[in-house]
């Protein structure tokens, strides 16, 4: 199975890049900064497709055999809302793909990303809170 301390970094370290962008939070500072911005985002779907990956094909598969059903029903839920979350973020990226599309829609940029990090933290709290407890039982 995966290392849980090693997806929690990852949530962390997810975190905290998307904190860097949403630090530019106002539509004058996401346009002064834009290239910074596609930096960030970029650096942000590499971890998340790490991580992903790391759930896809090591965390989840396992998951679904496990003996205790509530760890089986909770990690199914969890499997079948992250696929959501990801094809979320992939349309986003590449919404914003390149410095004149988040700089021109800097307000429309703003107001996407907060769903997306909104989304993030959520799905992050409820793994580090419900599924990764249940798993160190």
């Amino acid at each position: 199975m995966a290392d849980l301390k090693s997806l929690s970094r990852q949530h962390e370290d997810i975190l905290e890049v998307a904190a860097r962008i949403g630090n530019h939070g106002i539509p004058e500072r996401v346009k002064a900064n834009s290239f910074e911005i596609l930096l960030l985002l970029s650096e942000l779907a590499g971890k998340l497709s790490v991580h992903l990956a790391t759930e896809d094909k090591y965390l989840y598969p396992k998951l679904k055999g496990h003996s205790d059903a509530r760890i089986r029903e909770t990690s199914s839920a969890f499997e079948a809302e992250m696929g959501d979350l990801s094809s979320v973020f992939k349309a986003f990226k590449a919404k914003y793909s390149t410095t004149g599309q988040i700089g021109e829609a800097s307000a429309e940029f703003l107001q996407d990303f907060q769903l997306i990090r909104t989304a993030l933290t959520t799905r992050i709290a409820k793994e580090n809170q419900r599924l990764y407890p249940l798993l160190e039982e």
